[in-house]
């Protein structure tokens, strides 16, 4: 696994260079929108307040998991009200998203980090869902 030492200009250099594809911009509007509103950003307000991992950030987790379905585990996607059987496998179940994701940040290492540099949140996100995109990017 690569540290975030090893990949931090690598990943900074893709962020300069990203675009949005022409044909992805409406939805990527839409994913945007729906993080932000009332219904999703004070769950995730709330998980930033508990772990100090960006709010966005979780945001952006949990529509790569679920789709920004609250009832489930950000870890995996799988519903809160049971244990989860996929990786990380045993882990609940938690009465609230809050609780299942403060478990979730906990167990991938990212909670009290307190500098999150555009940088460091790419690297985190790929960690979360598992390395190896970094690679593509970097040696196309």
């Amino acid at each position: 696994m690569r540290t975030y030492a090893e990949t931090r200009a690598g990943y900074l250099n893709l962020w300069n260079q990203a675009q949005v594809l022409p044909g992805e911009a409406a939805a990527a509007k839409v994913w945007a929108q729906k993080i932000g509103d009332s219904t999703h950003r004070p769950h995730f307000e709330n998980v930033q307040n508990l772990t100090g991992v960006p709010w966005f950030m979780v945001g952006l987790m949990l529509m790569r998991e679920s789709s920004l379905n609250l009832g489930t585990y950000l870890g995996n996607g799988q519903s809160l009200s049971q244990k989860t059987t996929e990786v990380p496998a045993g882990r609940g179940p938690f009465s609230t998203f809050e609780a299942g994701a403060v478990d979730a940040l906990k167990l991938e290492g990212m909670t009290g980090i307190t500098d999150w540099p555009v940088e460091h949140i790419l690297y985190w996100l790929e960690r979360f869902n598992g390395q190896g995109y970094f690679e593509i990017g970097v040696n196309p």
